[in-house]
């Protein structure tokens, strides 16, 4: 939607951005079930404690689960698809206890990393739904498939509702399962190549075909989009 503001700045924020391994799997899987399309979906995360607010809420929340939305055209462009999609994501995550914390995206075109102003403006009516700011995770397709990069393939945004702000050169996805005793992420963090090595297990048994979004759920309403599975097919324990 033109009625979007949205202002791209550079944040000198070199902060963590912690999320699951499922999270990011079921993201990059989603990317490499269509690699010449362009595909999006939302984070989720838990709701925030009171030690993960003492900052003002300052701190990357943690992602504990990809929800993929779509893989074509819907997802590089203007859609009413999205704003339903969104919509409806909100309203099962809010019953479970969850919020968006949440975006994530690729291009269709191998090599194009740029952010482009509708993913932009798309994540700033996520931010706006969802009462707060967010991740945005751009995926880099040349170095997804794994054996290309021995991290998280990424590039980061932390988007408000009337703009997106660039992460800073230092800044990382940070791995670690959920502690839901503490109501925080583990300590003990996950070191991204044993992500990417459970990513390629993955790859080699097919899982990115299994993977289901909203736009697939709507023509066929027995695809689970939550994909129910993946939380325990990428657990690192």
């Amino acid at each position: 939607s033109n009625s979007f503001c949205t202002l791209l700045v550079r944040s000198g924020m070199d902060a963590a951005f912690p999320c699951s391994p499922a999270a990011y799997c079921t993201a990059a899987l989603h990317a490499l079930k269509h690699p010449t399309q362009p595909v999006m979906g939302l984070l989720l995360g838990p709701r925030a404690s009171p030690a993960a607010t003492a900052d003002g809420g300052k701190a990357a929340a943690y992602a504990s689960a990809a929800v993929p939305v779509a893989h074509t055209e819907v997802a590089s462009a203007p859609h009413p698809m999205t704003e339903i999609a969104v919509k409806q994501v909100l309203a099962v995550a809010t019953s479970s206890g969850r919020r968006i914390v949440g975006l994530y995206a690729a291009n269709e075109r191998c090599g194009d990393n740029a952010l482009s102003e509708h993913t932009a403006a798309l994540a700033s009516f996520v931010a706006g739904e969802a009462g707060e700011p967010i991740t945005v995770w751009l995926m880099d397709n040349a170095k997804l498939p794994p054996g290309k990069s021995e991290g998280a393939a990424v590039k980061l945004y932390t988007a408000e509702k009337t703009r997106i702000s660039a992460a800073g050169s230092s800044a990382a996805l940070t791995f670690a399962e959920w502690d839901s005793a503490a109501l925080a992420p583990k300590a003990a963090p996950i070191a991204g190549r044993a992500i990417i090595a459970r990513l390629g297990e993955l790859v080699e048994a097919r899982k990115a075909a299994a993977v289901g979004d909203f736009e697939e759920h709507l023509e066929n309403c027995e695809v689970d989009y939550f994909n129910p599975w993946a939380a325990a097919a990428c657990a690192m324990e």
